[in-house]
């Protein structure tokens, strides 16, 4: 629809230019045999002036409406791309919080004793890890911008899932006739924790990736401005 209109709009000037150039040929071919279309009175000129300025001012309003509603389309883009930031830099931060709590988790299984364990899991963290994984659980993932992100943060979900649901069992004491001990607890928490390391390192790597490829697109186009 833009364009055709820009074609119109083209097509009109080009016509009316091509008019007057028409007009002013045969004036300069005829002038000697006729009284030609040179005006006579002021009324005449004026007409003449008018007409020429009505057709520049439909080029120019015409570039000035292009112009307008490339700069709409710019700040649009720009808004958009503010807003899409600020959705990811949201979710990001509930990955980095998952992480945090992932890593609590993981280091009191490591270093405390079992008593001590049980004691930490009923005041603050069986139910700080249940928090972070069902905030994990809330957002659409897929607004955490591409696969890559995704996949890692669903394997690092994955690992502090697994260590919480042992953790719930040996030191939360919720599933009745279920019995694990602490050993293995700390032998599957090696396991996990490997697990858990690399998806966080993969999570960082597609952020670290995302963020030099656009600093390589940025580029060229910021020293061609300046």
């Amino acid at each position: 629809m833009k364009n055709k209109a820009k074609l119109l709009a083209t097509a009109t000037s080009l016509a009316a230019l091509a008019f007057f150039a028409a007009v002013g040929f045969m004036n300069f071919v005829f002038v000697g045999h006729t009284d030609g279309f040179i005006p006579k009175q002021s009324g005449d000129a004026a007409a003449w002036v008018q007409a020429i300025g009505s057709v520049f001012a439909i080029y120019f309003s015409f570039q000035l409406g292009a112009w307008q509603l490339k700069e709409a389309e710019r700040q649009a883009d720009i808004s958009d791309a503010k807003e899409r930031s600020r959705i990811e830099a949201g979710y990001r931060s509930v990955v980095e919080q998952l992480h945090k709590a992932g890593s609590d988790l993981f280091d009191v299984i490591a270093f405390q004793e079992p008593r001590q364990l049980k004691l930490t899991w009923s005041i603050y963290l069986g139910a700080m890890t249940a928090a972070s994984l069902a905030a994990f659980q809330a957002i659409p993932v897929h607004d955490l911008g591409n696969a890559m992100r995704i996949r890692a943060a669903f394997k690092l979900y994955a690992a502090i899932q697994t260590m919480y649901g042992h953790a719930e069992v040996a030191y939360g004491g919720k599933r009745e006739g279920t019995i694990l001990d602490h050993n293995t607890v700390l032998v599957e928490g090696a396991t996990q924790r490997l697990l858990f390391n690399l998806a966080w390192k993969d999570f960082q790597t597609a952020y670290a990736t995302d963020s030099a490829a656009l600093s390589a697109n940025e580029g060229p186009s910021s020293q061609a401005m300046t």
